[in-house]
């Protein structure tokens, strides 16, 4: 398949993929025209993103801003090779020099809203080094201009990709948590600085206590931080890693998963 029928076939399994992958249908007044996506190695522009993010948020922390914008950003970037991975077996590349993309001009301005590549990229292995390979560079400029971490960032990154791959999992019939753990641990292994996503399912009597029933609660046990909680007025996500553990579950599964 080429890219394009890779993204036909993504979107046919998928359609909430058009909230992300660029086409025929932004809204011109929400999102800017398309640019080039080797923007995101000019530090200069991702210096404008932070920037923005600190308005966005109300927060003169350089660091805090630009992981809230990469929490965001990583998540539209990896949403369109996530489902093709489940739906066709191969991904379209990641790279950042094979995108075009767009950003939001209300809400969450200077955040990507969609984005697409122009050539395929291969299976899970393939996608993971490409993602080392056009992402390790943005995440070190990132770094650079605001004091985040770069593993840190890595970290935020490889959540992502878990979070994607369990929506769209669910969406096509019901997650396997050991099969997705295993396919993303396929990305992730091909990126030296990638942690092992942690996916998990509970069923136990905080379930019971929780939501009435006893099924299964599939999520991703967070390993990064968004730093949410250093926003003033704000506090910590439902999926927080920096709480009690038993907090945290008894959270997660009061959001029936969601972060």
């Amino acid at each position: 398949m080429n890219v394009d029928e890779v993204h036909e076939a993504s979107l046919r399994a998928f359609p909430l993929l058009r909230n992300v992958l660029l086409g025929p249908y932004p809204s011109a007044h929400v999102e800017t025209e398309p640019v080039d996506g080797a923007l995101l190695l000019d530090r200069e522009w991702l210096t404008a993103r932070v920037d923005e993010a600190m308005r966005l948020w109300g927060t003169a922390d350089r660091r805090v801003a630009a992981t809230l914008w990469w929490y965001n950003a990583s998540s539209t970037f990896v949403a369109t090779g996530a489902t093709a991975l489940l739906v066709t077996g191969a991904a379209p590349d990641p790279r950042p020099e094979t995108l075009r993309m767009t950003l939001r001009r209300t809400g969450y301005a200077g955040y990507p809203a969609r984005v697409r590549s122009d050539r395929m990229c291969g299976a899970a292995e393939a996608f993971g080094a490409a993602l080392h390979d056009g992402f390790d560079p943005v995440m070190r400029v990132l770094a650079g201009v605001s004091g985040a971490g770069h593993r840190p960032l890595w970290s935020v990154l490889t959540d992502s990709l878990a979070n994607r791959l369990l929506v769209v999992a669910r969406k096509l019939g019901g997650p396997d948590v050991d099969a997705l753990a295993a396919l993303s641990a396929r990305v992730t292994g091909a990126a030296p600085y990638a942690p092992t996503a942690r996916l998990s399912v509970t069923r136990d009597e905080v379930l019971e206590e929780v939501l009435g029933e006893s099924r299964p609660v599939e999520y991703v046990r967070r390993g990064s931080c968004c730093l949410l909680y250093e926003v003033p007025g704000e506090g910590k996500c439902a999926n927080c890693p920096r709480q009690a553990p038993d907090v945290r579950e008894r959270r997660v599964l009061a959001a029936g998963g969601g972060t």
